[in-house]
């Protein structure tokens, strides 16, 4: 679902305005780094750690792509969400996912200015103890593509590149679910530890329908050979498409999908 979405604590009432062409992965993403106390608007973060079951997310407008910024900047004025009184926007421009205005760059360096890094700074880590640091930080080791054979530094480059959902890669890596976005994945290491193991993995994988069916947008007629090839073209979220094709949402990126049954 493309449209704007709003977090709300219903304590106070404060409000997060924003954009995104796919808001279920979205919230999906707010969710993960609130819980893992990692998100990126510090204000937000705080009255989450404070309150962490006041918070309520709803789809507040449904709109076509090109009408994200300006329907995001009007609502954040709307709701007066850029306020701290009221809200918990930073920026009242829409920069779009993945990019940060000089106004927000500037406040969060106020936020951040002064804090101490504690008894880490100028301190230089043994081989050994970034090993471990790595190993307790798993989304921030690097991770192998089984069928494609790409590496990304971490799952989180994987989000970002190839718009698989960080927390369901480190699944497959940490066995606890076969594939991703369509596809295996594995920590790098393990995977240059044991190759043969996950040459087997692949050799006794069978495709389900959701990873290895052909999907057809009904809007343009295209037809193709899967959901995640219909994804890179488009620039789709995988999952998104997933969800019309089992009838969980009306559209992914506007548009309405269905398996296609070859005649």
């Amino acid at each position: 679902m493309t449209g704007i979405y709003m977090i709300r604590n219903k304590i106070n009432g404060k409000v997060y305005i924003g954009q995104s062409r796919d808001i279920d992965h979205r919230w999906s993403c707010h969710r993960y780094d609130l819980r893992h106390n990692r998100h990126g608007n510090p204000h937000l973060q705080h009255s989450y750690n404070l309150h962490p079951d006041a918070f309520e997310y709803k789809v507040i407008l449904e709109c076509k792509p090109e009408e994200l910024n300006a329907e995001e900047e009007r609502l954040i004025e709307s709701y007066n969400a850029c306020n701290p009184d009221y809200g918990y926007n930073i920026d009242s421009k829409a920069n779009g996912p993945g990019k940060m205005s000089d106004e927000t760059k500037k406040k969060l360096s106020e936020i951040n200015k002064g804090k101490d890094v504690g008894h880490m700074r100028g301190r230089v880590l043994s081989a050994s103890w970034r090993r471990h640091l790595s190993e307790a930080q798993p989304h921030k080791r690097a991770v192998i593509c089984l069928e494609t054979k790409h590496v990304y530094d971490s799952a989180f480059d994987v989000e970002r590149d190839a718009g698989v959902q960080r927390c369901k890669v480190v699944s497959c890596c940490t066995g606890h679910r076969k594939t991703a976005g369509g596809y295996h994945w594995a920590y790098y290491d393990d995977y240059i530890a044991n190759p043969e193991h996950y040459a087997d993995i692949l050799n006794e994988y069978v495709p389900t329908k959701s990873t290895g069916a052909k999907v057809i947008c009904l809007d343009t007629g295209i037809i193709y050979a899967t959901a995640r090839e219909a994804s890179r073209f488009l620039g789709l979220s995988p999952s998104a498409i997933c969800n019309c094709l089992k009838g969980k949402a009306k559209t992914s990126g506007g548009y309405r999908w269905a398996y296609y049954d070859e005649p």
